[in-house]
């Protein structure tokens, strides 16, 4: 989970940066385990401590943008359960760049993290066919084809095949 009601809530962590925040949400629905989101998230509910972390849901703020975006989240998650299922290793982390490789049932997902001011080439495995892909940009999410990341970005990648036998090797 990003937050939850004994915590600070994420778009108070993110300083009220909502790109961070969207940043965040697809980290969280690209890597194994179940993604928890508390109410608040999709209205950009703020709060850093008790009581304001508990503040009551204001249905008439839900940002329908954010909804979309958590939905879409969701369901690209379901149709590739090697987001769900997979084991994971970090292939690259540095202060501006995390790439995470999960592998399950002959699946392959990398979730690439860019938060350089450079564009980031990605090297896909020789050995797996891709499959589908998303970018998170600026707060909109779209199908990503090209191996090429830009500044600001995250996006999740879905191959079908094998490991890559180095995968630490697969950015430059």
């Amino acid at each position: 989970f990003l937050d939850n009601h004994d915590l600070p809530r994420i778009y108070s962590r993110c300083k009220e940066d909502k790109v961070k925040v969207y940043q965040a949400l697809t980290l969280l629905f690209s890597i194994q385990g179940i993604p928890m989101l508390s109410y608040g998230t999709e209205s950009w509910t703020t709060g850093n401590s008790e009581p304001e972390n508990r503040a009551s849901f204001d249905w008439d703020s839900i940002d329908q943008n954010l909804r979309s975006t958590i939905k879409t989240l969701a369901m690209f998650r379901k149709e590739h359960p090697v987001l769900e299922k997979g084991t994971a290793q970090i292939v690259r982390y540095t202060a501006k760049q995390l790439v995470i490789e999960q592998f399950w049932n002959g699946f392959l997902s990398y979730t690439i993290l860019n938060l350089s001011e450079q564009n980031v080439p990605f090297t896909p495995p020789s050995n797996a066919s891709f499959i589908s892909g998303l970018e998170q940009r600026d707060g909109h999410l779209s199908s990503k084809k090209e191996f090429l990341f830009p500044p600001k970005t995250i996006s999740i990648l879905i191959y079908q095949g094998t490991r890559a036998p180095n995968p630490k090797k697969t950015m430059t």
